[in-house]
């Protein structure tokens, strides 16, 4: 029976490798029987050593061994893994520990930095010490000047000069007195101070001079004893207007006394409005006027007392209000006369309204045109009678006092 060599892994480099020398060594000495005899001797003792005792047994070694092999391999693929990982950490912390060869540095700079902050405030603290003491010397020093009493005096007085205006031009007047006879002026004044804030005018003396008010909260006034102002007033654009205890004559630029114009908003208390070429008083373009004890002297051809006009509105308040001369009310516009006396004719026009309760209309009478009302309430009418244009304007007897034969043309209500 032969031998029969069995595969292994380990068994068949190195049968393989001695056969082979073997074979090589047989082939050049064929004659050479004793070199045949050592080859046969070794391939008998290699057969013996490598034969397994059975076959089944050597394939179950050799499952085993290639088993043992193949968890081996696996066991290095991790150990792999694992060394690259090592590699990857040791390169990282090489990297820090470079970053850190300028740490010892840097600590040395901050220090030094510190250092001179240290010394900064402490020469600051000695500054704030000397500044102290500097500062109580100034106090003691005013204390034994002037006494606490002193100073409310004088805080006191400036109190007063900034409320009356004065001192010589400083601040933010609120009153200022002009004395025209001084050659002080009435715009001069209203130019004064800061425009948003209100501002009252006294005058001291007769003025001569046209003022236009272009301010909102502006008071021109007369002192005592009462003065007159020879001139006009037009307030144009401004809101909360006052002016009260004057005598408004003469007037020679437009030829209106006031004019309250383009939307202002008036208030006329204790005037004299006399001789005007055109009206003693207008409102007109949106504006409103509400007067008391407002006396206006303006009779004459191609003069008016009163005028209001453009979407405006009059309104008479209770007090001694006679006017002299023709009162116009015209284009959309409204008047409450109040209780006042009219000596003049009354003329309501374009869409207007005029009211009259408890005063008097003598030497002129009342004329409508063009849908307008009258509203009458306890009026007396003397020598004097009611003329419309038109069916279209309405007379309103509140109280059926207006007798039936001096309403012409109307209709009456």
């Amino acid at each position: 029976m032969k031998h029969v060599i069995p595969y292994t892994r380990r068994s068949l480099p190195l049968a393989l490798t001695l056969i082979a020398g073997l074979m090589l060594s047989a082939a050049d000495t064929q004659a050479d029987t004793r070199h045949y005899g050592k080859w046969k001797t070794l391939k008998t003792k290699l057969i013996d050593t490598e034969r397994p005792k059975s076959r089944k047994g050597g394939l179950r070694a050799l499952d085993e061994r290639v088993s043992t092999l193949e968890e081996g391999a696996a066991d290095i693929g991790d150990l792999e893994l694992r060394i690259s990982a090592l590699e990857t950490e040791v390169a990282s912390f090489q990297a820090g520990v470079q970053s850190l060869d300028g740490v010892p540095k840097r600590i040395a700079e901050l220090e030094a930095e510190v250092n001179a902050l240290n010394i900064a405030l402490a020469g600051v603290g000695g500054d704030v010490a000397a500044l102290t003491t500097r500062v109580d010397n100034v106090e003691s020093a005013l204390a034994g000047l002037v006494s606490q009493t002193d100073f409310d005096a004088l805080a006191m007085r400036v109190s007063d000069l900034e409320s009356s205006g004065s001192g010589g031009g400083g601040g933010d007047p609120t009153s200022i007195d002009v004395d025209c006879s001084m050659g002080d002026s009435i715009g001069a004044a209203l130019a004064a101070g800061d425009p948003a804030r209100a501002i009252t005018v006294t005058l001291i003396g007769s003025c001569s001079e046209n003022v236009t008010v272009r301010r909102d909260g502006v008071t021109i006034q007369g002192g005592t004893p009462s003065v007159a102002l020879t001139g006009e007033i037009l307030i144009e654009g401004a809101d909360r207007v006052v002016i009260q205890d004057l005598d408004i004559v003469n007037g020679m630029g437009t030829g209106v006394g006031v004019h309250a114009d383009k939307g202002s908003s008036v208030e006329l208390l204790n005037l004299y409005i006399f001789n005007h070429a055109v009206a003693g008083l207008r409102v007109s373009k949106n504006s409103f006027a509400e007067i008391a004890n407002v006396e206006v002297n303006n009779r004459g051809a191609g003069m008016f007392a009163i005028h209001v006009a453009d979407t405006s509105d009059l309104s008479v308040q209770a007090g001694s209000n006679p006017f002299t001369g023709n009162l116009v009310v015209e284009n959309n516009s409204n008047a409450d006369l109040g209780t006042a006396g009219i000596f003049g004719r009354l003329f309501i026009s374009g869409s207007s309204r005029a009211r009259i309760g408890g005063g008097t209309i003598s030497y002129g009478g009342v004329s409508l045109e063009h849908d307008s009302m009258f509203q009458s309430e306890g009026v007396g009418l003397n020598f004097s009678d009611i003329k419309c244009s038109s069916m279209r304007s309405l007379v309103v007897d509140v109280n059926n006092s207006i007798p039936a034969m001096v309403i012409n043309n109307c209709t009456v209500e």
